[in-house]
């Protein structure tokens, strides 16, 4: 013990003498620590919010697309609508909803804006909405003799025009006039930023009259979902003939898909944030190297009066480590800070599902990450100091 509060007299000294290089050395180790924190509490707030979405949806609701569809639906991929037929003769299929999506400039009170538009189906009239736990704060759902009238969300509503939207408002999309007869409560999902309309009447609208982008199909209780997952896929290679046609999702299909491309990209970040850490390794090496030459004659007093090789090794070595250590904890103080600041922005922007949290275990997982690496970084210049001669040393100008 009393050796190691030597050494740690030694370097608190060295660290005193020289405080801006001893900064400049740790910087490195201190941007890159603080990104992998950044960067991997934001990928799993996104995570999670991308789980919760999905399990908001309902677990009883299947996804069907174009098979070369990459990422969410969208007007660019569809299917024919007369699949809807042969789907809802699956067993297990309690009903089907199509849906075809656009994008459309809604203006309202002179002022316009870029929206989703959902064709819905009004044949359902609340049944779809209600399955997948999707509530009016005010107004009414859909009847099956709606045409010219929509319902929007709570973003939609509150958010993006200076002047709020109430039911009974009338607006102008892409030219056409609609009346506002629901407003969505707000989920906190994409349900918040999405206008929808009868599916007739975007169909008239759009021109694809033929084309659906996404069908949402229920399955009855008491059904497997999984099981009934693979008889629709049964069923649509039975009429298309072609495999790479179309692809069905659960809901849990579809959080991990959709979790394996936050994960990549998670990956891909903190590999860069790596590369910081690795400049820090290397500034570390060489501030060791430089400290070795510096503190020559220092060593060979040290070897003169019984310092053993060993004793040496472990006196650099420390101090790399606790470089390291160092940078490590100012690295994550400020990856923490500006974590739980990008989760607060985010939810002042209305994105409060991304919730941020750094755990205990990521924490200390970086800070051993970081002594580890400073270690590392001074192992080489740590040998080479214990190798030196106490005679050679104690000539050393």
């Amino acid at each position: 013990m009393k050796i190691i509060k030597d050494y740690y007299r030694l370097i608190e000294s060295n660290f005193r003498n020289k405080k801006l290089r001893s900064f400049l050395t740790t910087l490195g180790i201190i941007i890159g620590v603080a990104l992998i924190i950044i960067l991997i509490s934001l990928g799993q707030g996104m995570q999670n919010a991308i789980s919760y979405q999905f399990n908001k949806i309902g677990i009883k609701s299947i996804r069907i697309v174009a098979g070369d569809l990459h990422g969410p639906p969208n007007a660019a991929f569809g299917l024919d609508k007369n699949l809807q037929q042969h789907i809802e003769r699956v067993r297990g299929v309690d009903y089907v909803n199509p849906v075809i999506i656009n994008d459309a400039i809604m203006s309202f009170d002179n002022e316009g804006a870029l929206v989703s538009v959902f064709g819905y189906e009004t044949k359902l009239s609340e049944k779809g909405f209600v399955d997948t736990d999707v509530k009016l704060e005010s107004g009414r759902f859909f009847t099956p003799g709606d045409k010219d009238s929509i319902i929007i969300g709570h973003n939609i509503a509150n958010t993006i025009y200076n002047k709020k939207i109430r039911v009974k408002n009338s607006l102008d999309i892409n030219g056409r006039r609609f009346r506002v007869i629901g407003i969505f409560e707000k989920t906190g999902t994409d349900v918040d930023s999405n206008v929808y309309m009868p599916l007739e009447t975007s169909r008239e609208m759009f021109g694809n009259s033929d084309i659906v982008n996404v069908f949402i199909v229920q399955i009855k209780d008491g059904i497997n979902i999984d099981e009934a997952a693979k008889d629709i896929d049964k069923e649509l290679l039975r009429v298309l003939k072609n495999k790479d046609a179309y692809k069905v999702f659960t809901p849990a299909q579809l959080v991990s898909y959709i979790q394996d491309i936050l994960g990549a990209i998670s990956v891909f970040l903190t590999a860069i944030a790596g590369i910081s850490l690795i400049v820090g390794a290397v500034g570390i090496m060489n501030s060791m190297y430089t400290s070795v030459l510096e503190r020559t004659r220092e060593i060979g007093v040290m070897k003169a009066v019984g310092a053993r090789r060993k004793d040496i090794l472990l006196l650099f070595l420390f101090e790399a480590g606790l470089i390291g250590l160092v940078g490590g904890i100012i690295g994550i103080t400020i990856g923490v800070i500006v974590s739980y600041g990008i989760g607060f922005l985010l939810s002042e922007l209305g994105y409060e599902l991304v919730r941020i949290s750094v755990s205990v275990n990521l924490i200390l997982g970086t800070l051993l990450f970081s002594f580890i690496v400073g270690l590392i970084s001074g192992i080489l210049p740590a040998y080479r100091g214990s190798k030196m001669q106490a005679v050679e040393a104690l000539r050393y100008e």
